[in-house]
């Protein structure tokens, strides 16, 4: 059987990048750095870099923002992200 990891006695305290979208990811990132979050949720935008994991890397290491959890686009706001015909891309 599996080994389960031991769970924090503090769980991470993630910020949403969800509520950022009217900044870039890089101001978004800045951000969440400077307020002291153990890391980010990213939320999968029409933003290109939201969706280059070179680039993801990149800012999370310039800021010291890991991100360990990614929320796909399902919102209607998102619908686009992977065009009308997500198969075809």
């Amino acid at each position: 059987m599996a080994q389960v990891p031991p769970v924090p006695a503090v769980p991470p305290v993630l910020a949403a990048t969800g509520p950022f979208f009217m900044f870039s990811l890089e101001e978004t990132f800045e951000l969440i750095g400077e307020a002291g979050f153990d890391g980010a949720e990213l939320m999968i935008m029409q933003d290109k870099v939201s969706q280059d994991p070179h680039r993801l890397v990149a800012l999370a290491a310039r800021y010291g923002v890991p991100v360990p959890a990614v929320h796909g686009p399902f919102l209607v706001a998102t619908w686009l992200v992977f065009r009308r015909k997500p198969l075809s891309t």
